[in-house]
């Protein structure tokens, strides 16, 4: 299976990234990138791995989610594609869990 990011799932990681590069330095935010990569480099593998969001109106679109840190990546399985459709950061989206 191939992964890719929606454009707003690439927004969402590049804010992310400049808000830790911002706060904790160039090193910080390159590392959590990373660790955020690492994540959804497993869903190669394994594509059901992450819980199945539970609100009513998102259940007619089988999304999924994983969990790294303070962060939560929703995705989509479809056909053979694996799209990574946001990263929320929860401390500062709850209404994104």
């Amino acid at each position: 299976m191939n992964i890719s990011w929606s454009h707003n799932a690439t927004k969402s990681l590049k804010a992310i990234y400049a808000y830790r590069k911002e706060v904790a330095g160039l090193d910080s935010a390159k590392k959590l990138r990373k660790k955020i990569f690492e994540t959804t480099a497993r869903l190669k593998s394994f594509p059901q791995l992450g819980k199945l969001v539970a609100k009513d109106k998102f259940k007619k679109y089988s999304i999924r989610f994983l969990i790294h840190s303070h962060y939560k990546i929703f995705y989509r399985i479809i056909d053979d594609e694996i799209v990574i459709i946001n990263v929320a950061d929860t401390r500062t989206n709850p209404e994104m869990i």
